[in-house]
């Protein structure tokens, strides 16, 4: 139970880093088939079949491109009665190749 809790606690608001892995957060994680261990593609509709997944890379097998932020304003406006902002950022990132790439799912559901 200690090692569980040392694995998740949470350390100035990040978690703990383990066996030196940086551990990320994310809300957007691959689904994959529990019964078939296929990936699902993310536009899928949920299936009874689907579990979520934790996945691991190795920096220097992955690539990522930044886009440029786009401002949206719409200024004086009725319905809300001030000032709206919204900001809209692009980005991606795929591997260079298919090496240092790994997921942990489970079979339940």
């Amino acid at each position: 139970m200690k090692a569980f809790k040392d694995l998740t606690d949470i350390v100035d608001g990040q978690p703990n880093k383990f066996a030196g892995f940086n551990i990320l957060q994310t809300s957007i994680t691959p689904r994959y088939n529990a019964t078939t261990g296929k990936k699902v593609d993310f536009e899928a509709e949920k299936a009874d079949t689907d579990t979520f997944c934790s996945f691991a890379f190795h920096g220097d097998e992955v690539m990522k491109a930044d886009g440029e932020v786009y401002m949206y304003l719409r200024e004086d406006d009725p319905e809300e009665r001030g000032d709206i902002v919204g900001f809209d950022k692009r980005f991606i990132a795929l591997p260079i190749r298919e090496k240092g790439i790994g997921v942990i799912m489970s079979t339940m559901v």
